[in-house]
């Protein structure tokens, strides 16, 4: 948990200024999900066929991946719901 906490967290400060030059975040977003995806695909594959410390490490790399793609997520989800959303109703679109 603290690496994908931390792993999503900490990249926001450098990418966002880099996702708000993006004309539709939308894709951003896109394209944030297709790498948790393969993240994702990475970790169930590695725990079916690797063992042992290689396991482990290619997990923890999986799981940095996942990480990225869903600050990418994150930051353009949070754009978009600022932009469309009324203020008051923000914290409530999202359970």
């Amino acid at each position: 948990m603290p690496i994908r906490e931390a792993g999503s967290m900490l990249p926001q400060a450098f990418l966002t200024p880099l996702i708000l030059r993006v004309r539709y975040r939308k894709w951003v977003f896109v394209a944030g999900a297709f790498i948790q995806a393969i993240a994702v695909a990475a970790m169930v594959s590695t725990a079916a066929l690797a063992e042992g410390l290689t396991a482990g490490v290619l997990i923890v790399a999986a799981l940095a991946v996942f990480a990225l793609g869903r600050c990418l997520c994150s930051i353009s989800s949070k754009d978009v719901q600022g932009r469309t959303v009324p203020k008051g109703q923000r914290g409530r679109s999202t359970a």
